[in-house]
């Protein structure tokens, strides 16, 4: 396997990271009846500019669609499921720590005998693991809270042929949510770079496209277990360590000259052991007998949430630039292709037990 360098912060990127801001298209007919008894109100337009990070702003686009524009994850309240759609719809089943259990993602499209889910390039349509489909009348939905210190968490990817291209943000991610209280668009989401107005610590497990695929921390140095806002000043907006992936090396992209074929399927693992009384993460990807790895070596300040559990969010947005993710592969203005991306067969598994 080869060992990937991981980097620190890059001035680089720096500037990419603080720049990208959110655009929201409006919310579709589809989705009108409530997952819970607690109604989310759809936008009947873009929302205005609420109190986002420095540079931060929500960009408007008169037509709703979003195009051209930086979209963010967005925080979607993702309480509402399509017309006609029953709770067990969005059942998927998972390795726990040994155990075969069900966990649900409202509103995604569920495949492969229920194992998987397919994610739509569109920055309103992501979505969370939960517990169950019974969400409190007032509150949060009842979020997976998923334990990594001394864990690994693994999946297959297929991001399709071609695979989602320039310009493309595929997001499989981590947030210490619940919020305290819901955000701008009356949801209880929350990230490191405060979208939507409320603050807590991510750890991006794939921010990805065909030429590029990124790992990173955004601790919060003043974490506690949520429910629980954070500071804007006190979280790592811009993140680090990163693990990078493709963007211009060989380890990663689309065709058979990339050790990993991002237009095939791949296992994507990472694990979170203590080594010397310091957590780490170590990411690695496998297809066929090829297999890269990158370490962050030390993730101490991510300790808390990591032990408490984190809720898993994927969504999927795009950007005319993307430098500070696939700016060593791709040249602005990027134009994404908007291609779907399914994730199956997903397992926690204690570090313990692969000994």
């Amino acid at each position: 396997a080869d060992e990937v360098a991981t980097d620190a912060r890059a001035p680089s990127l720096r500037k990419g990271r603080i720049a990208a801001a959110l655009c929201l298209a409006l919310a579709g007919a589809a989705a009108t009846a409530a997952w819970s008894r607690q109604q989310s109100p759809a936008p009947a337009g873009l929302m205005a500019p609420m109190g986002l990070i420095g540079e931060e702003a929500l960009l408007t686009d008169p037509d709703g669609s979003c195009a051209g524009c930086v979209a963010r994850h967005s925080g979607w309240p993702r309480t509402q499921l399509p017309r006609g759609a029953a709770p067990g719809d969005f059942a998927v089943k998972v390795m726990w720590l040994g155990k075969q259990v069900t966990k649900y993602f409202p509103t995604a499209e569920i495949v492969e005998n229920g194992t998987g889910v397919i994610l739509v390039s569109d920055p309103t349509a992501g979505f969370n693991m939960v517990d169950s489909m019974d969400a409190p009348a007032n509150g949060p939905p009842n979020y997976t809270m998923i334990p990594l210190v001394g864990n690994g968490l693994s999946l297959t990817v297929d991001m399709g042929n071609p695979a989602p291209s320039c310009g493309c943000n595929v997001a499989f991610f981590l947030l210490s949510m619940p919020a305290t209280h819901t955000n701008t668009w009356g949801g209880y989401y929350c990230d490191a770079n405060c979208i939507g107005g409320n603050c807590c610590a991510e750890f991006d497990l794939m921010e990805m496209n065909g030429r590029a695929f990124l790992v990173t921390s955004h601790p919060c140095s003043d974490y506690q277990k949520p429910p629980f806002d954070s500071a804007s000043w006190a979280c790592d907006h811009i993140g680090s360590p990163q693990s990078f992936f493709g963007n211009g090396k060989t380890d990663f992209g689309p065709g058979p000259g990339f050790e990993i074929d991002s237009q095939k399927p791949f296992r994507f693992k990472i694990d979170f052991p203590t080594v010397d009384g310091v957590l780490k993460a170590i990411t690695t990807l496998t297809q066929g007998a090829n297999q890269v790895r990158a370490t962050m070596e030390n993730i101490e300040n991510m300790r808390g949430p990591l032990t408490d559990g984190m809720v898993l969010d994927l969504d999927s947005w795009f950007s005319e630039d993307l430098a500070w993710l696939d700016g060593g592969a791709c040249t602005a203005p990027e134009q994404c292709n908007r291609r779907p991306v399914k994730f199956t067969d997903i397992v926690l598994q204690s570090l313990e037990s692969e000994r």
